[in-house]
């Protein structure tokens, strides 16, 4: 979904959505994930709540390609 948050409190998802609907705290530390796609890992979800799994891919799952800086990953809210 185009012009998105994830808010990450430690290990865990505390809000995702439209940057519109979601209050993002002011002290957080940003990354612009602009261009890219952001997926949970198998069997997660992207929702409030949830741990914070994902990978950061440079194209969609269909392979379309995207633009930018290699693939990441974060694990338990932290970047790999």
């Amino acid at each position: 979904v185009e012009d998105s948050v994830i808010v990450i409190s430690g290990a865990t998802i505390r809000a995702a959505g439209l940057r519109k609907d979601v209050p993002i705290p002011q002290d957080s530390e940003r990354t612009d994930l602009t261009g890219k796609w952001v997926v949970p890992v198998a069997g997660g979800r992207i929702a409030a709540g949830e741990p914070a799994d994902l990978f950061i891919l440079n194209a969609s799952p269909s392979g379309a390609p995207a633009v930018g800086a290699p693939s990441r990953h974060m694990i338990h809210g932290q970047w790999n």
